[in-house]
């Protein structure tokens, strides 16, 4: 029996993944570290920042709440997808802007992409594809009561002691012995995803009013957002971003919040489904064009340049709203075509197989 497709959850990438590239623009386009610090601007800038923050958590918790399975050929698909882009971009980048200034390592890294920890996510988040089998086969054997306090300790030691110590501490470093990296690891990502699973298979969401899980979404961001200027104003600035963080606890119950609401989101439009449906499958795409490294050097540092030196605040900002979606739509485009063109490949060596 084939399971109905959560429409929700594809809404929660897209939308993710807008908040994936509103944060790459903010802070690789140079906006956060250019503003006069505690103006308006600069206040404004930080509340989106920080309303975006759980973007990547959201992505680890919708995995888990499908329950994404992996194989050695879902694997392979990511590897070459990943690969594919690294290439293309080194090369057109190489033929149109940097004109042989690229070094031997970079075109190496270009190789792989993945093994290479350039880009953290893209290496983080193949990691967990692998270890998704174990697990699921761990999931199966685990009764809703051990699950449930796994959770809470989990919750317990690797988010709210940290965030507490890196406060006591006044934000001097922290020893990390689970190596999470404050999020940016397979390990995070495996976390969250044992949390969508969980919400999945044992809480009751449809049972939480869209209404409230927005609220609590508010809230987490709007205590976050609060801790971060409190602290600067008392001048307390090793802690301005200690809530500022994928681990932190309110970044956690933000995205569990926003999960949560998503999953009770129900679309009747078949066209707006299959609109919703193909969208998402880009977002990874979207990803991998817009924060590969070149691009991020040679076209995302410098998009709001003018408008940061000369002073014009406000139109950053309204900047930002005009690119993020541009960025998206043109990305998405991009992926569509590539899509497409895999599976052309694909055909092809099924025919060659078959023969």
């Amino acid at each position: 029996m084939q399971t109905k497709r959560n429409i929700g959850i594809d809404l929660l990438k897209i939308v993710s993944m807008l908040m994936i590239v509103t944060l790459h623009m903010l802070g690789h386009g140079g906006v956060l570290d250019n503003m006069p610090p505690m103006s308006r601007c600069y206040q404004v800038a930080w509340l989106i920042e920080i309303a975006c923050y759980g973007a990547v958590n959201c992505y680890a918790l919708a995995s888990g709440f499908l329950t994404a399975r992996c194989n050695i050929r879902k694997l392979m698909e990511l590897w070459l997808q990943v690969m594919f882009y690294s290439l293309l971009i080194t090369i057109v980048m190489e033929c149109t802007v940097l004109h042989g200034t690229i070094s031997r390592e970079e075109w190496i890294y270009s190789f792989f992409p993945v093994t290479s920890g350039k880009n953290w996510y893209v290496t983080a988040y193949f990691g967990m594809m692998c270890l998704i089998p174990m697990i699921r086969l761990a999931m199966d054997y685990i009764d809703q009561r051990i699950y449930k306090y796994m959770l809470v300790g989990i919750f317990a030691i690797y988010s709210v002691l940290p965030t507490l110590v890196s406060y006591l501490l006044q934000g001097a470093y922290y020893p990390d012995p689970f190596n999470v990296n404050r999020g940016y690891s397979s390990l995070w990502l495996c976390i969250m995803y044992l949390f969508g699973a969980y919400i999945r298979k044992y809480f009751n969401y449809h049972a939480v009013k869209k209404r409230l899980s927005l609220s609590v979404f508010g809230c987490m961001v709007l205590l976050t957002f609060l801790s971060k200027i409190i602290m600067e104003k008392v001048g307390n600035t090793e802690n301005v971003n200690v809530l500022v963080d994928y681990t932190s606890p309110t970044i956690v119950l933000g995205s569990i919040a926003l999960l949560i609401f998503f999953v009770n989101i129900r679309v009747d439009s078949t066209k707006l489904k299959q609109v919703i449906t193909v969208l998402s499958g880009a977002t990874l795409g979207v990803y991998l064009i817009h924060d590969n490294g070149l691009i991020r050097n040679e076209v995302v540092a410098h998009l709001f340049e003018d408008e940061l030196k000369n002073g014009v605040y406000k139109w950053a900002l309204v900047k930002l709203i005009i690119v993020v979606p541009a960025v998206y739509v043109i990305c998405c485009l991009m992926d569509l075509i590539r899509s497409k063109l895999f599976d052309c490949v694909k055909r092809v060596a099924a025919r060659f197989c078959v023969e």
